[in-house]
């Protein structure tokens, strides 16, 4: 039961914050929010239902099967839905004069992650399995940025009015600032907003995954490709459990 509750709440609240960005807009498009809410209590069910069913493979100690499925749905919704894959930044092409302030940011998110971890989120490691670090290296980034920055992003700009999620106008524009928000908190909440015995709610667990939704955000928009975003998600988290081991 508070596994049905959490992921609800998480829903709730985001879902209220996309209607409240629709309110703010005057070209809205519903029916694409009305599929960004129903896809994210999918990807929420299909996250956690592996663990809640004891569904991982013996040995296992991650998420590989809830991972796997979020990737699962996103290419089917490539396939038979309303994006296409560039429209979600599913390329390696990169926009002309983006990449070498692409690969500086990545740099620094990286850096400043790991230091944030460090000094506030985690302990030193005794042992590191291989899973892990090709978990981490993977899996997080894959199918995150997939979901979040790929799907969920475009569709929260094409509700807010925007003709494109390739060609975009400016920062300042609604349909560019309110989606790149809207769902860098959305990532915040899954990370930091739980019901057990209660409502429970962890300040430094919502800001780092808010801070890291934003950029990932701006470097998805940025380069038009979720390349970038990946890379930084998951050397963040593969190079912070190699130095935490390693100390």
């Amino acid at each position: 039961m508070d596994f049905a509750l959490t992921l609800l709440l998480r829903w709730i609240v985001t879902t209220a914050l996309v209607v409240l960005a629709l309110l703010l807009v005057r070209d809205r498009r519903s029916s694409y929010a009305m599929l960004f809410v129903t896809l994210m209590a999918l990807d929420a069910v299909l996250l956690h239902v592996p663990g809640v069913l004891d569904l991982h493979p013996e040995g296992t100690q991650w998420n590989w099967i809830g991972k796997f499925l979020g990737v699962a749905w996103v290419l089917l919704f490539l396939r038979f839905g309303p994006l296409s894959a560039r429209d979600i930044g599913l390329t390696l092409r990169q926009r002309p004069g983006s990449t070498v302030p692409a690969i500086v940011w990545t740099a620094l998110f990286v850096g400043i992650s790991v230091g944030i971890n460090f000094l506030v989120f985690v302990e030193p490691h005794d042992t590191v399995t291989i899973e892990t670090l090709l978990y981490q290296a993977t899996m997080p980034g894959i199918a995150e940025e997939l979901v979040h920055r790929g799907v969920f992003l475009s569709l929260l700009m094409l509700a807010l009015g925007a003709k494109s999620t390739v060609e975009w106008s400016s920062w300042k524009a609604p349909e560019v600032l309110l989606p790149v928000l809207v769902t860098a908190f959305h990532f915040g909440i899954v990370h930091a907003l739980l019901y057990a015995d209660g409502v429970h709610f962890g300040v430094f667990s919502f800001l780092f995954p808010f801070i890291g939704g934003l950029v990932w955000a701006v470097l998805r928009l940025e380069t038009g490709s979720l390349l970038f975003p990946v890379l930084a998600h998951n050397g963040g988290n593969l190079i912070t459990v190699l130095i935490l081991y390693l100390l």
